[in-house]
């Protein structure tokens, strides 16, 4: 069992924090520190005060939550694996080095879902410690190429496409209370961005029923009736509910970060519902089109799949339940990606990915065994008596 150090937002629900029970499923053992005060997974992020938004345009974050003073005391209680930091950006330059000094055998890794050669998404700390890591992770492919992260010094790139959590996005039951809530014919769950609206009102004039999840879009209210506008973000099993209660949900990449595929690429198939999505090469990798997604290019384009899968249900479910097996047959879990990460920096995982034809036999087996009568227990007494936990433990060997 590898011991691993992980640093990241532990905000209930964040893909952060998914990743981190993902771990322990796997059979680590983590030790979880946030790196900014979590908070509860509905409640937005608390404006930050003039201080803090004054040293964030500087590039030198504070440490509000003593994360760095956190991160060396726990190297000199305990010997670690693996110190897993997710974008950190207020881990310092001098806390890695001395991390390095006291534990000189753990592997160090940086992983981050943003574009890290943009400058927003940058802070002077991340570029100095970009070359102390081991192993920098990026779901951006071009991060990867000679002339980005490597050009900022970090010593090894890897790039992993997005995943998402088995237990989290799946399809669930649509009720007539979430039908009247979040069902619609065509959604789209995201911040606002200038093309995205104009997507949105363009799809409206062509007499299509549009609804829109996310921060932002106050501007675009009031466009068109057929667009609806519901001006706040949903998270959580809100989240999975607003897919699931949609016939198609739209995937638009956002410009800023020079997207090729996002979050939402992978959640939406694995809830098993249908995605219209911007065509990309990295979209095109994930799910083939017409087969497992359908793809566009350009208004016109959107506009006329739109009208096509909206006519052709049967057609539209079948790619849908074609789009969520692959997610399953190809292992798009955050399991299968750490698994993956981990076996780069020699860290070896306990128990296969749940996801994996080792995973299922495992826990059929589990459940299997969870089925047959218990054998009575011997007579014991004094020191011998059993612990609770005894079999539960004996399951996860």
């Amino acid at each position: 069992m590898s011991s691993i150090l992980y640093v990241c937002d532990l905000t209930p629900n964040t893909r952060g924090d998914q990743r981190r029970r993902a771990l322990e499923e796997l059979g680590h053992r983590v030790t979880a520190v946030s790196f900014v005060r979590p908070r509860r997974s509905s409640q937005a992020p608390e404006r930050p005060l003039l201080r803090e938004r004054i040293a964030r345009r500087l590039g030198r974050p504070l440490d509000r939550v003593g994360v760095n003073e956190r991160l060396l005391r726990r190297a000199q209680a305990q010997d670690y694996d693996v110190l897993w930091i997710e974008m950190g950006s207020n881990i310092r330059p001098r806390t890695l080095e001395t991390f390095r000094e006291l534990q000189p055998d753990c592997a160090l890794v940086f992983f981050s879902e943003d574009d890290m050669a943009m400058r927003h998404n940058q802070s002077e700390w991340i570029r100095r410690c970009l070359p102390l890591y081991d192993l920098v992770v990026t779901t951006k492919r071009r991060n990867a190429d000679p002339q980005e992260l490597p050009r900022l010094g970090a010593q090894r790139v890897r790039y992993e496409p997005k995943t998402f959590d088995p237990q989290f996005h799946r399809p669930v039951e649509v009720t007539p209370a979430v039908r009247e809530e979040f069902g619609c014919d065509v959604g789209f769950i995201g911040t606002y961005e200038a093309q995205r609206a104009a997507s949105c009102l363009a799809l409206a004039r062509a007499g299509f029923q549009v609804t829109v999840f996310g921060n932002g879009w106050d501007t675009a209210r009031g466009g068109h009736e057929n667009l609806r506008i519901e001006g706040y973000a949903v998270a959580g099993q809100d989240y999975v509910r607003a897919i699931c209660a949609s016939k198609i949900q739209l995937g638009f990449l956002r410009v800023a970060n020079r997207d090729e595929h996002t979050d939402r690429s992978v959640e939406v198939p694995a809830c098993g519902r249908f995605m219209l999505a911007e065509r990309t090469q990295e979209h095109l990798e994930l799910f083939a089109e017409g087969r497992e997604a359908a793809y566009f290019d350009g208004t016109d384009e959107l506009v006329a799949k739109v009208q096509h899968y909206l006519a052709a249900d049967e057609e539209r479910e079948q790619i849908a339940r074609a789009a969520r097996e692959r997610c399953l047959s190809s292992d798009y879990s955050h399991h299968g990606c750490l698994i993956r990460v981990l076996s780069s920096v020699g860290v070896p995982t306990p128990h296969p990915s749940p996801l994996s034809p080792e995973g299922l036999e495992r826990a059929a087996r589990l459940a299997a065994e969870l089925e047959r009568p218990a054998a009575p227990l011997p007579a014991v007494s004094g020191d011998d008596q059993p612990h609770p936990g005894d079999f539960v433990r004996r399951l996860v060997q």
